[in-house]
C-alpha cells in the first residue's frame, strides 16, 4: 500500500505604511514621478519581494479643461489647458529574477481613515507577476487623511509558492539576521552611544558592550569598578 500526503501552503506577505505630506507631494512632484515603500516579503520565501508604489501627481482622466476649439484642416480641435491631479497607487514584484514562470498572487490594498475604518482601493485582486511587474494604478481617496495629513496605508499579498527554486528561509537565522543588522545600524549611527574614544584628534563615539564583547582589556577595563578609565564616560587612547 502506497501513502502520501500533499499540504498546501499559503504564503502571506503584509506592510503598513504611514506616508506623510501627500498633499506637499501632490504639488511639487512631477506627474509619473512615485514615492516607494519598504521593500517587503514572507521570510519562508524572500526571493519574492514586493513594494508599493504611491504616485502622488497622476493626471484625472475623468476631469481636463480644454482650449476653445479652432480648426485645422477643416476639423475641429481642442487642446487640454488644465488637468485636475490625483494620487494613485500600485504593487510591484522586486524579486523572481532567476524565476521563468509567473506567480500568481492575491492582493488587497486599502487606508485606514481617522476612524479606523477600511477605505478599500484594492479588494481581492489577482494578477500574474514576474520580476518588474507592475500592477495597475488605482486612486487613494484623500478623505481618508488623518489630522497630521498622513496616509495609512495597508497591502495583504497571498501566494502559492509553485515551482518556486527558492530557499526556504530559517525563522531563527532570519530573526539572528535581522538582529545583526540592527546592531550594525547602531554602531553606524553612534545611536545612545555611551563612550568616546579618542584617537589623536579624532573622536569615535562607540558602546561599551560592543568594546567589551570584542576585546578582552575593555572587558577587564570595565569590569574593575575602581579603575578611573572604567568611571569616566571619555576614553583616550
Amino acid at each position: 500500500m502506497f501513502s502520501d500526503v500533499s499540504k498546501l501552503e499559503m504564503l502571506t506577505c503584509k506592510i503598513e505604511w504611514k506616508l506623510y505630506n501627500l498633499k506637499i507631494h501632490r504639488e511639487f512632484m512631477s506627474s509619473g514621478k512615485y514615492l516607494s515603500s519598504k521593500k517587503f516579503y514572507n521570510p519562508k520565501c524572500p526571493s519574492v519581494v514586493w513594494e508599493l508604489r504611491v504616485y502622488p501627481n497622476m493626471h484625472d482622466p475623468n476631469f481636463c479643461l480644454y482650449s476653445a476649439p479652432i480648426y485645422r484642416h477643416r476639423r475641429r480641435v481642442s487642446t487640454p489647458i488644465s488637468y485636475n491631479t490625483i494620487p494613485e497607487v500600485s504593487l510591484i514584484q522586486m524579486g523572481l529574477k532567476d524565476y521563468d514562470d509567473t506567480l500568481t498572487a492575491k492582493f488587497n490594498i486599502y487606508t485606514l481613515n481617522i476612524d479606523g475604518e477600511r477605505v478599500n482601493i484594492f479588494c481581492g485582486t489577482k494578477s500574474d507577476f514576474r520580476h518588474g511587474t507592475e500592477t495597475s494604478k488605482k486612486q487613494i481617496d484623500m478623505r481618508a487623511s488623518h489630522l497630521d495629513g498622513s496616509i495609512l496605508i495597508m497591502c495583504e499579498v497571498e501566494f502559492i509558492p509553485y515551482n518556486l527554486n527558492v530557499e526556504i528561509a530559517d525563522e531563527p537565522l532570519f530573526v539572528v539576521n535581522t538582529l545583526q543588522n540592527s546592531i550594525k545600524n547602531m554602531f553606524k549611527q553612534e545611536t545612545l552611544s555611551d563612550c568616546v574614544i579618542k584617537i589623536g584628534k579624532d573622536k569615535i563615539n562607540a558602546h561599551r558592550c560592543i568594546l567589551a564583547q570584542n576585546s578582552q582589556v575593555f572587558l577587564r577595563m570595565f569590569e574593575q569598578k575602581g579603575m578611573v578609565e572604567a568611571e569616566k564616560v571619555n576614553k583616550i587612547l
